[in-house]
């Protein structure tokens, strides 16, 4: 690591997605800002890829165009000591990123890290058995200095696929425990039995659809527990569930408040007693559990991205995603209902787990380490 007392502070470029885009990227490049020491790390961000989130396919092309002049730009005028470009492993993706991974490298030598967010198990096991498209996908990723993933089993995929392991760190996504804990229950919700919550994009992947069709199997099942099931986000799924809401008569128990940030979203996280994550899609360490955790929430997930390899039996009921349908999650969430002590003691053990492991403290700094270590390395990482 260089000695941070007698160097400029580290100039990182990042290339992520416009910060009109909700999401993890843009919340993890957040925290690291507002919470690194700017005497050691200075963060410059260039917006890639799609402007804004209802940007038309047919401007996709002048969108990676502009995106390429941006950061050719930024090259020339920063003089950055690190670049970080924030793929995801998903084909939609891959190809901006990837070309512009290569772009940087034939007309510069800064050092380049690729920080891989979401993985597409298919497109891993592409790489992992050296197919013809995972030898060239493998071949890209190769010319990056370093990799940084946040799962074991996405290194084991890259190493298999003839990647040095010692070019791959594994590390955490990270939570503002000082922001997200646990609240006290509204005196007015007393009379409600079960509060669940839902927050992602609303994409039929993340399982919000799924949830509806929960909702009201639990009336039929269980005609005498009161629950209020809460669905925050917003995207393409959101006027179908509207709608099936509707023709279920489901609107005493379930509210679509639409996209919820800051303090709003906090206030539904500590008023909650399961929080959900239904999701067959593409993840990679998803932060809105890391949030729910941090709130002291039992959870009801599917072992997506990393969430298969941090989480067990204690941090509440696990469903695999050959086993995910309607039936199966109102079997755990009775499971939940019924047994409040099961409950708190997962909710006690996420609370400690997120305070211990994940906390932003404990995890920028090893972020901020390996940006360190990459750009002393240069192109020999």
């Amino acid at each position: 690591m260089r000695p941070a007392a007698n160097l400029a502070p580290l100039r990182v470029l990042f290339l992520s997605r416009p910060f009109v885009h909700i999401g993890g990227v843009r919340t993890s490049l957040e925290n690291l800002i507002r919470h690194s020491d700017s005497r050691q790390i200075v963060f410059i961000h260039v917006g890639i890829g799609k402007r804004h989130p209802q940007s038309p396919r047919f401007a996709r092309i002048y969108d990676y165009l502009i995106s390429a002049w941006n950061v050719y730009r930024a090259l020339r005028k920063e003089h950055p000591d690190l670049i970080v470009l924030n793929p995801s492993l998903n084909p939609r993706s891959i190809p901006l990123h990837f070309a512009l991974l290569i772009g940087i490298r034939i007309v510069s030598k800064f050092p380049t890290l690729l920080y891989f967010r979401g993985w597409a198990e298919r497109i891993g096991t592409h790489i992992q058995h050296r197919s013809m498209l995972g030898r060239l996908l493998a071949g890209i990723i190769n010319q990056s200095s370093h990799i940084f993933v946040l799962a074991g089993r996405f290194k084991e995929q890259l190493t298999a696929g003839g990647i040095d392991p010692q070019k791959i760190t594994v590390l955490p996504e990270m939570v503002d425990t000082t922001v997200f804990k646990p609240g006290t229950q509204p005196e007015h919700d007393r009379e409600v039995n079960l509060r669940l919550f839902f927050i992602s994009r609303l994409v039929r992947a993340k399982g919000a659809n799924l949830l509806v069709d929960t909702a009201h199997h639990l009336r039929l099942k269980a005609p005498d527990l009161v629950f209020k099931l809460v669905i925050a986000g917003d995207g393409p799924e959101r006027i179908h569930l509207e709608t099936r809401i509707d023709q279920l008569g489901l609107a005493e128990n379930v509210s679509l408040p639409g996209p919820i940030f800051g303090e709003e979203k906090l206030r539904y996280f500590q008023q909650t007693d399961v929080f959900l994550f239904p999701s067959r899609h593409d993840e990679g360490f998803p932060i809105s559990v890391l949030e729910a955790m941090a709130c002291g929430l039992p959870l009801i997930y599917t072992p997506k991205g990393a969430l298969g390899e941090i989480l067990s039996p204690e941090n509440g009921i696990r469903i695999e995603t050959d086993e995910l349908d309607y039936q199966r999650l109102t079997e755990a969430v009775l499971t939940l209902a019924h047994d409040r002590k099961r409950r708190e003691a997962a909710g006690r053990y996420n609370l400690a787990l997120a305070r211990e492991m994940y906390d932003l403290k404990i995890v920028i700094p090893q972020i901020v380490a390996l940006f360190e270590k990459v750009a002393d390395r240069g192109t020999d990482a």
